[in-house]
């Protein structure tokens, strides 16, 4: 008979996140002190990502937190990973300097794993979250890196999107700095006329 743990997987694969929920929530109820903490963990994760597929954020960030405390002496890519998913919980609830600290964790691990892809993604991610909160000049470097290395790796999807996104940013920050220079001439002309 199938376990609540394998049920739970083949349900979050096929994206029917509440019934894995489910699954998952029976399984952790089962595991007793004899189970080890990745085992745990990664149960925890996969609560901890259903709940953020259901858009129920603080629940997510609940079991994600949790899952982290038990990987202190996981491998570094375990907890790079739980980090980036973290990272991706604060940002959709809206907390973006959460989500910054988690991203900027674990992209320090993946650099120190030398996993150039997570990299790549980590970096684009941190950029699109400066975007996000406003910061366009800060999203530009982060950006950039992200695409230096997905040529390097050759990843012609990723190197058009990330393009795409670097110029967008820059029309942005043109159009924001030429905003700025007529707000600048209108204050100048109104302390003119007094």
């Amino acid at each position: 008979m199938e376990d609540n743990y394998q049920k739970g997987l083949s349900l979050f694969k096929n994206k029917q996140f509440d019934e894995a929920l489910n699954e998952f929530l029976k399984e952790i109820k089962n595991i007793d002190d004899g189970n080890s903490c990745a085992e745990k963990a990664t149960i925890l994760d996969y609560i901890g990502q259903s709940y953020r597929h259901l858009k129920k954020f603080d629940m997510a960030i609940k079991f994600l937190e949790e899952s982290l405390s038990l990987t202190a002496d996981s491998n570094q890519a375990t907890i790079c990973l739980l980090l980036r998913n973290l990272g991706s919980c604060y940002s959709a609830s809206g907390n973006h300097i959460e989500s910054l600290k988690c991203l900027e964790r674990s992209l320090k691990l993946a650099r120190e794993i030398k996993d150039n892809d997570s990299e790549a993604e980590l970096l684009y991610e941190i950029g699109t979250q400066y975007l996000d909160s406003g910061k366009l000049d800060k999203a530009l470097d982060p950006l950039k890196k992200s695409l230096i290395i997905y040529e390097r790796l050759g990843l012609k999807n990723k190197i058009d999107k990330v393009r795409r996104e670097i110029r967008e940013v820059e029309e942005d920050i043109k159009e924001q700095n030429w905003m700025k220079s007529k707000v600048s001439k209108h204050k100048k002309y109104d302390y003119d006329i007094l």
